[in-house]
């Protein structure tokens, strides 16, 4: 929701940031884009909500809010897929701020409104919000709010549809001690109907959103990361066939329907045919027992890895598999272009493949034949031409070789991760080749931990050895004089 007029328009918050306009508003607070005075550059500021500062519990909530920029500065800068946080402080008149890096991109909600996304664009972004997951859950931290309104589509690095997670605001640290109270569905809708006004994330207090609450959520349980795989379930159901698994009219028959109603495959909903993989596996990861679900991020996403493996097979899904990594990528399809003659004939004789070219061959000797023939009997009833000097025929322009078209080039975050969790060493290898091909000097300090991994006979790295040593050398030997990462 977006204010139409905000009266903080225009001033400057800490001396640092002037308020340039509205970008959206939530329970808690208000986003706008800024500028930041000292490094003339845009960002967006979070303000906490002021009817907020009096509210009978407002000591708990500004600590709520301080609790989102320490889980962002926890998970770091370490992550491409999560928005860093550039700054937090407190105003003049107490309300609490946090600077976040401003991204131009869309909102997933958005894309899902146009309609049901491709299975296999649908299966990328899921892929990159469990690699996040990973992330997030490597450090304690679970999210507990996922939608489409908090995952940005935006560019990187000329890739489309790369995935950006926002607001770990009502993220719970796992390390932080929280006493357990189960409630009833009704009051679970109760307190989420409530609005802004209890939107705390302790025990016995409800936070998030109807659409997407785990069942364990609803109900005031323990939450651990199972809790956000079931909304990626919900997500991925989403973007699968363009609608909500679970719709009513108040939040209490939407609560109560995650609790008791199962949900259907999302195959009943897509308008294109999708495989029995792809619904046991939004159908697990969406089951009403924690238990029965994928029990970590990395499980879902090898079981996700498996499908789009499926899906890449037959060609027509967008999908291209990214050199030396082996994983699937989603890339729009352009459209066919005309047929070209060989193509015309192979259709006209009903032949493909080589016997399309043999056909095409012997159709074209065919028509030189007659060609040659016809020019012979022309000659012949004509009386030979006057004979003339000889004249040197020009020499040939030649003609410069076809340029080959480069690969596209993997991003150096992707070639990162392949060699620190490639699934096998011949995987690793590939991706330390691919490092020692671009050359890039951040790529040392992760080169020379997998060349620690390969000292030993029965070392996991020991296949690659030799490229982890000339990689290494190559490198330093090319940056010799500059200053290296630590």
């Amino acid at each position: 929701m977006v204010p139409r007029e905000d009266h903080r328009i225009g001033r400057v918050v800490d001396g640092r940031f002037r308020l340039v306009e509205v970008l959206g508003s939530g329970g808690m607070g208000v986003v706008y884009r800024a500028e930041h005075l000292l490094l003339q550059q845009e960002v967006a500021l979070k303000l906490l909500h002021t009817h907020l500062h009096h509210h009978p519990r407002g000591m708990e909530l500004k600590q709520r809010f301080l609790r989102e920029a320490r889980s962002l500065a926890r998970l770091g800068r370490q992550h491409p897929h999560i928005t860093p946080i550039i700054d937090c402080g407190v105003c003049d008149d107490g309300t609490l701020y946090m600077a976040m890096e401003l991204l131009q991109g869309e909102p997933l909600c958005h894309v899902i409104a146009r309609g049901p996304l491709p299975p296999a664009r649908a299966l990328d972004i899921t892929a990159q919000v469990l690699r996040t997951l990973i992330h997030a859950h490597g450090k304690g931290i679970v999210h507990r709010d996922l939608k489409p309104d908090n995952i940005m589509l935006t560019r990187h690095e000329g890739r489309a549809d790369f995935v950006k997670v926002l607001d770990f605001g009502i993220a719970k640290l796992l390390s932080e001690a929280e006493i357990p109270t189960s409630i009833s569905a009704e009051e679970a809708a109760r307190e989420l109907a409530e609005g802004p006004a209890q939107p705390l994330t302790r025990a016995g207090i409800i936070f998030g959103t109807p659409e997407y609450l785990s069942p364990e959520q609803a109900q005031g349980l323990p939450v651990d990361q199972r809790t956000d795989l079931y909304a990626v379930g919900v997500l991925l159901w989403e973007m699968l066939t363009g609608r909500r698994p679970f719709v009513g009219t108040s939040p209490l028959e939407v609560v109560s329907l995650h609790l008791t109603a199962p949900p259907d495959p999302p195959s009943l909903h897509c308008p294109v045919p999708l495989p029995p993989a792809l619904d046991q596996l939004v159908l697990r990861a969406m089951a009403k027992d924690p238990a029965e679900r994928f029990a970590t991020a990395e499980e879902f996403l090898r079981a996700l890895d498996v499908v789009l493996d499926q899906l890449g097979r037959d060609g027509t899904t967008g999908l291209v598999r990214l050199p030396r990594l082996g994983r699937w990528w989603w890339r729009p399809q352009v459209p066919a272009r005309r047929p070209g003659p060989w193509q015309a004939v192979s259709r006209w004789l009903g032949v493909r493949g080589a016997a399309a070219v043999a056909a095409g061959a012997m159709l074209g000797g065919l028509l030189a034949l007659a060609a040659l023939l016809a020019h012979l009997l022309h000659a012949g009833a004509r009386p030979p031409p006057p004979t003339s000097p000889p004249v040197a025929a020009p020499a040939p322009k030649a003609t410069p070789p076809p340029v080959a078209e480069p690969p596209p080039q993997v991003p150096l975050q992707d070639l990162l991760e392949g060699l620190e969790r490639g699934r096998s060493c011949q995987e690793r290898r590939s991706a330390a080749l691919a490092l020692m091909a671009r050359g890039d000097v951040q790529a040392l300090p992760a080169l020379e931990r997998a060349r620690r991994r390969a000292l030993g006979r029965r070392a996991p790295n020991a296949c690659m050895r030799q490229e982890l040593e000339e990689a290494i050398e190559q490198l330093r030997s090319g940056t010799r004089g500059a200053h290296l990462p630590p």
